[in-house]
C-alpha cells in the first residue's frame, strides 16, 4: 500500500489521506483507493440519512469488461460535470 499526498493543495483536501489498496494492474495503473478523513456530516450535497464516512473506497474497472466483466468505475465517472 502507498499514500497519495499529491492532492493537499487546499483546505478542502488537506485532510483526506488517500492510499491506494492494489498492485499497478497491466498497464501500471492501480484500481483500488480507499479514502478518509471526509466530513460528510452536515453537507449540504448530502441531505440523506447520516452515513459512516471514516472510510470511502473507489474501485475503477480492472480488466478489459469482455473479459473480466463490469468491476468497477471507469474514468468517463470521474469526469461527469
Amino acid at each position: 500500500m502507498r499514500t497519495i499526498n499529491e492532492h493537499k493543495v487546499n483546505p478542502a483536501n488537506d485532510l483526506l489521506e488517500i492510499t491506494v489498496l492494489d498492485d499497478p494492474g497491466p498497464g501500471g495503473a492501480n484500481h483500488s483507493y480507499q479514502i478518509t478523513g471526509a466530513k460528510i456530516h452536515g453537507n449540504p450535497s448530502y441531505p440523506g440519512q447520516p452515513i459512516d464516512n471514516s472510510v470511502m473506497t473507489i474501485l475503477f474497472q480492472n480488466g478489459a469488461i469482455n473479459e473480466s466483466g463490469v468491476n468497477g468505475l471507469t474514468q468517463e465517472v470521474c469526469w461527469l460535470s
